[in-house]
């Protein structure tokens, strides 16, 4: 079904690895800023991202207790890893490794990381170690969406996660989004506009992954209203019947075969359509010159035949 309106494109300008601009036009007045507010909405939070959603750490009962062989108490290590962000393969928690005792100053990039695990913010500081005792630390990465407070967390209610530190997670890699509409022109008609998004992630994603997964998250959202397709089906049949009706009633009365007389005295009082007969009552046909019950009985049978019958009196 066709509904006037004309195809978008989309325009892509990458600005860095993390940042970029998506065009899209020509729209029809008012769908940009429909069309942005959606997708600005869907961007900031829907799109899944990772986050560290715990930490163990040999020694520390709970998050006020200075950690031994360092610096810092659970708290300071717990903002720090809050800067922290991974890439992982899977959904499924991860287990990252910390074992050192040298002092030092050490990094998000000294965390041990398994096969498949990146981290993208090497410089973001882990802790400081006094070198006196070993510290080993446990750190838990998860891939999903939204923003979980840290009681949430259900995999740590399992055996053997009793001591670990929950941390809140925000999941969200879509970091900022800004709309702009601006109006546009098509032949003569300025009527159109052009919407542009300029979107940044924290690197998880990337701007044109985060742009084409909103799409398909708005797009199959709106296919569970299925009880308005029996309506779009039966809208796409009635438009279907109009045309096919027009196009019936611009035939020309040949096509129903008639028998020469009934066909003879159509065409001799100016009826040459089979809209023109379909607007005839059975009366006005008994009125026509020289045309019988017959000649009547076999125009109702032809048009019947199409699934059409006379006027009614």
């Amino acid at each position: 079904m066709n509904l006037g309106f004309k195809k978008a494109d989309v325009f892509f300008e990458e600005i860095s690895d993390i940042r970029a601009k998506f065009h899209f036009y020509p729209l029809e007045r008012g769908y940009g800023r429909t069309l942005g507010n959606d997708l600005r909405r869907v961007l900031l939070s829907s799109i899944p991202g990772t986050a560290v959603i715990g930490i163990l750490i040999d020694g520390l009962n709970h998050e006020f207790q200075n950690i031994p062989g360092t610096v810092e108490n659970g708290t300071d290590v717990v903002l720090n890893v809050k800067k922290m962000i991974f890439s992982v393969p899977k959904e499924e928690m991860i287990e990252l490794n910390f074992k050192v005792k040298k002092a030092g100053t050490y990094y998000a990039k000294d965390i041990r990381l398994p096969e498949g695990v990146k981290c993208l913010t090497p410089d973001v500081e882990f802790m400081k170690l006094t070198g006196e005792k070993e510290v080993n630390v446990s750190l838990y990465v998860k891939k999903a969406r939204g923003y979980v407070d840290a009681d949430e967390h259900k995999e740590f209610e399992e055996e053997g996660y009793e001591n670990v530190i929950r941390i809140d997670a925000d999941f969200k890699p879509v970091k900022n989004v800004a709309v702009n509409v601006v109006k546009m022109r098509v032949g003569q008609n300025t009527n159109y506009e052009k919407l542009i998004l300029d979107v940044e992630t924290d690197g998880v994603v990337s701007p044109k992954e985060a742009v084409t997964l909103s799409k398909f998250i708005i797009v199959n959202q709106l296919e569970y209203f299925e009880d308005m397709k029996e309506f779009v089906e039966e809208f796409e049949l009635l438009e279907e019947e109009k045309q096919k009706e027009e196009e019936i009633f611009d035939t020309l009365i040949e096509t129903l075969d008639l028998t020469p007389r009934p066909y003879n005295c159509l065409k001799k009082a100016g009826y040459h359509t089979i809209g023109q007969v379909l607007a005839l009552t059975r009366e006005q046909l008994k009125s026509l010159d020289q045309l019988g019950a017959k000649s009547i009985t076999e125009i109702e049978e032809k048009l019947s035949k199409i699934g059409y019958k006379l006027k009614d009196e």
